[in-house]
């Protein structure tokens, strides 16, 4: 059965050149190979370079578009502080370009653009104005600025492209709330986790020794009550760091800590969206043991990044040049393939299943969906050829026979041209409800594609979104 999923690897804050090929690898496998839907939130939709760096090529911005179209792609609606809903994508980039001084989302980031350039853009979406941002001079600024507007433009008139929020959820506060009061439920959650090694010494040490815990109430301290702006608490560590580099592991931990409470917050709001844990947030043993497990994770990914030679994360106060991301070296998921393969999703998914439920049956649906798929279009090339050279046959067959007695060889030769055009013509047409068939040149063109688009799926690495084994045993019980 199809799932929503939210995707932690499309976070805005994981941005070297390594985690936005995971991010792209992770967004493919959960489409294409898992069969799921990917929920994105409007952070994500507007921060992440994951999924942003998708966008820079047309071709490929092209076929993100109709997966949003078509519900493969979706994002979540979500309501503001004052209880308004933000609904559509053009709602959200609205306000948030209606206020140039405070403009900070990563959409734009880097391309030295003016207030004018920004009022621009807001009228584009506004009014649906493409016209207005095309006839500036064309370069690979403003070709992605305008794959950007599209984008937006064309999802918010999809009702397809929309997942439904839940009004009342856990709060970020409440959440760190719930972190700082639960150390010995993580540490224990921490210490059974089948990944645990020599490499996560600093990590479990650092919980058991109470360092994080106390670094973050003392944050908490100093903050307005109930503060839930997680790049107030972020930013705070780094004032932590820079006073004294004896932090750097406990900042460095805290940091990591918050990002993962943050996409826990986000995705809670999401209705139909299959967690990776039984029960709530912040309570449940079960959401212990998937932080502890993705707390792992994000601690081995940051060194792993640190320690080559992938650019490390840039912060809030770095801005990237054009250069630094948009035109990048960075490979993305073949995104030709999956707009050929996808079809349109009519039915929401109502599961209340956690991700690892029922997984590896899901997995093995969607490769039959896979083979299915590919023996239809592989049968209707087929077909097209076989009818081809059917017709062919018999009027070669009848030309032959009438041969002897017709004087002019020319005339019969573009009769029967003519005749043949006709016949797969009418013929062509009689069986359209069921199949469609291409032309000879188009079919075998579409051979070639799809021979490509199986070998694509079948080098696809998987394992690469997140996925907790341990879970396995916790649905067994």
């Amino acid at each position: 059965m199809r799932k929503q999923v939210y995707l932690f690897e499309l976070d805005s804050v994981r941005n070297s050149k390594a985690e936005i090929e995971r991010a792209q690898k992770a967004l493919f496998e959960e489409i294409i190979l898992n069969g799921n839907s990917v929920v994105l939130s409007f952070n994500q939709l507007a921060d992440s370079r994951g999924f942003l760096r998708s966008l820079a090529n047309t071709d490929t911005s092209e076929q993100i578009i109709h997966m949003f179209e078509l519900g493969h792609l979706k994002v979540a609606q979500y309501y503001r502080r004052d209880n308004t809903l933000v609904r559509t994508a053009s709602q959200y980039f609205q306000q948030a370009l209606s206020t140039p001084d405070s403009f900070h989302f990563s959409t734009f980031e880097g391309l030295n653009l003016t207030h004018d350039d920004i009022h621009d853009i807001h009228q584009a979406i506004t009014f649906c104005d493409l016209p207005l941002l095309q006839q500036k001079a064309p370069n690979n600024t403003w070709n992605y600025i305008i794959n950007v507007v599209t984008m937006v433009i064309a999802m918010s008139q999809s009702r397809f492209s929309i997942a439904e929020p839940i009004k009342s959820h856990i709060s970020l506060h409440e959440l760190i709330m719930l972190f700082l009061n639960s150390r010995d439920r993580l540490l224990s959650s921490l210490q059974v986790q089948p990944e645990q090694a020599a490499s996560t010494d600093k990590l479990i040490s650092a919980i058991s020794n109470n360092s994080v815990h106390e670094l973050l109430s003392n944050i908490n301290g100093t903050l307005p009550p109930k503060s839930n702006c997680r790049t107030v608490w972020k930013n705070h560590i780094y004032e932590y760091l820079k006073k004294d580099t004896l932090y750097t592991d406990t900042c460095h931990i805290a940091d990591l800590i918050i990002d993962l409470l943050y996409n826990y917050v986000v995705e809670s709001g999401i209705k139909n969206v299959c967690k990776h844990y039984d029960g709530e947030a912040g309570i449940s043993d079960s959401f212990w043991q998937d932080f502890a497990s993705r707390l792992i994770m994000y601690w081995r990914d940051s060194q792993d990044i640190n320690n080559s030679s992938c650019k490390v994360h840039y912060y809030q106060d770095e801005k990237p040049d054009l250069d630094n991301w948009i035109l990048s070296s960075v490979q993305l998921a073949p995104w030709d393939t999956a707009d050929r393969i996808i079809e349109k999703i009519d039915t929401i998914p109502q599961s209340t299943e956690t991700y690892e439920q029922n997984h590896s049956e899901q997995i093995k649906s969607q490769k039959i969906y896979l083979n299915k798929r590919f023996r239809k279009i592989i049968g209707t090339i087929g077909a097209s050829i076989f009818l081809f050279v059917f017709i062919n046959t018999i009027l070669g067959w009848i030309q032959g026979a009438v041969e002897p007695d017709f004087h002019n060889i020319l005339i019969l030769t573009i009769l029967f041209a003519f005749i043949s055009t006709i016949a797969f013509g009418i013929i062509g047409s009689l069986i359209s409800n069921k199949i469609h068939l291409a032309d000879l040149l188009d079919s075998l063109n579409l051979f070639k594609v799809t021979i490509k688009d199986i070998r694509v799926t079948k080098k696809q690495p998987r394992g690469i979104s997140y996925y907790r084994k341990s879970a396995e045993n916790e649905n067994n019980e």
